[in-house]
């Protein structure tokens, strides 16, 4: 949360409390239904920032040997970040300086700590299909493949 989120929502609680004390009913379930309203907001935007950083240390600690190649997170060009599930993890599609495209889960757990889920390689046709759901960045990588 950021100081103008607290210094908001501290101010909103208190007017709230205070209207309360002083008989003013009305206004008091007007500010606690305020209070609600930017919790709900602020708290998902809190966990999806708090998922990002975990998630950024996690790929970018990643360095493993596996199917018959070295995949370092350093090393690779992040390309999209899918949310899997917002209080679960995200998917981190990727490219190597050598140009294999791979796809790493990333589990986050409520204390915003992540862990290596699993690590997929896909070929380039399966990283076209997948990239089609953002024409930015599909056009990015793939624009000389317009008509293909």
């Amino acid at each position: 949360m950021t100081l103008n989120q607290k210094t908001l929502l501290t101010a909103v609680i208190t007017f709230a409390f205070a209207a309360l004390i002083f008989g003013q009913i009305w206004v008091s379930i007007i500010l606690s239904a305020t209070t609600w309203l930017l919790l709900c907001t602020i708290i998902p935007a809190y966990i999806w920032k708090r998922n990002r950083i975990a998630a950024r240390a996690v790929f970018e600690a990643l360095k493993i040997n596996a199917l018959g190649k070295e995949w370092v997170g350093k090393r690779s060009e992040v390309v999209l970040v899918k949310d899997k599930n917002k209080l679960e993890g995200v998917e981190v599609i990727a490219k190597t300086i050598e140009g294999s495209w791979f796809i790493v889960e990333i589990y986050i757990n409520n204390k915003g700590e992540g862990s290596l889920k699993k690590l997929h390689e896909i070929n380039t046709k399966a990283a076209k299909t997948i990239l089609k759901e953002v024409p930015k960045i599909h056009e990015r990588y793939f624009r000389d493949d317009k008509g293909k």
